[in-house]
């Protein structure tokens, strides 16, 4: 199981580094250490406009509900913590396939 990836009550905490005003949506990679999932979200982190679609694309790329994703920490920070309704093994699966593709 990736390190960014850990068990959480009934899903999953995902720790992510975004950068916001990218061109496009977009998984990057693997950043830092700790580890994060690294991605481009194309808003602007101007009222909350970052964080709202960056819980949209998961929740596409995911195939889930954006109501099964809760941004934990990091609210007003490029670093967050993002809790899923998916269990570890499943959303590290889903990463997984994303980034070797």
């Amino acid at each position: 199981m990736k390190s960014f990836i850990s068990p959480y009550q009934s899903g999953s905490l995902l720790k992510v580094l975004i950068l916001p005003n990218s061109k496009k949506n977009q998984i990057v990679g693997i950043y830092g250490d700790p580890p994060r999932l690294k991605l481009k979200i194309a808003a602007k982190a101007i009222e909350g406009k970052a964080n709202k679609e960056l819980l949209s694309f998961l929740a596409k790329i995911l195939h889930i509900s954006p109501s099964k994703i809760k941004i934990l920490k990091g609210q007003e920070s490029k670093l967050k913590t993002i809790y899923i309704e998916l269990s570890s093994a499943e959303l590290s699966h889903s990463i997984e396939k994303m980034i070797s593709s």
